[in-house]
């Protein structure tokens, strides 16, 4: 009895945990003259609820919330920026209080339901990559 006890408790504990996703931003930069922007995908049909984690070098919090992300919608905003003419309604992504930094974003919809990318433009040129899931 006891072991089939473990089992079901092990079972339990990795069926809760495929379900947990993250996506991160390991650099972002958004003020000054370098304009940040990260684009995500809800790949779901359903809304999702995503919580946003902002962390500087030092790995101390720079702000954070949660936020609703609907079904089936690519969202492109700012970290450390609100800009209305370009964010749309991904001004509903909170900011950070610093310009630069990392960023996390985690939900319970599954490792594909959201993929995204990070881009960078300066007056010296731009740069991308996309965003790993973790």
């Amino acid at each position: 009895m006891k072991k089939l006890s473990i089992i079901a408790l092990a079972t339990t504990v990795v069926t809760g945990a495929a379900f947990a996703a993250s996506l991160g931003i390991p650099f972002w930069a958004d003020g000054g003259v370098i304009s940040g922007f990260v684009g995500i995908k809800n790949t779901t049909a359903g809304g999702i609820e995503v919580t946003a984690a902002y962390t500087n070098a030092a790995g101390d919090d720079i702000g954070g919330g949660t936020f609703l992300f609907p079904g089936d919608v690519g969202w492109s905003f700012r970290p450390a920026t609100d800009d209305p003419g370009n964010e749309g309604d991904a001004t509903a992504v909170p900011d950070a209080s610093e310009t630069a930094g990392s960023l996390l974003l985690t939900h319970g919809a599954g490792a594909s339901a959201i993929v995204g990318r990070y881009v960078q433009v300066t007056a010296a040129g731009q740069h991308a990559y996309l965003a790993p899931t973790v």
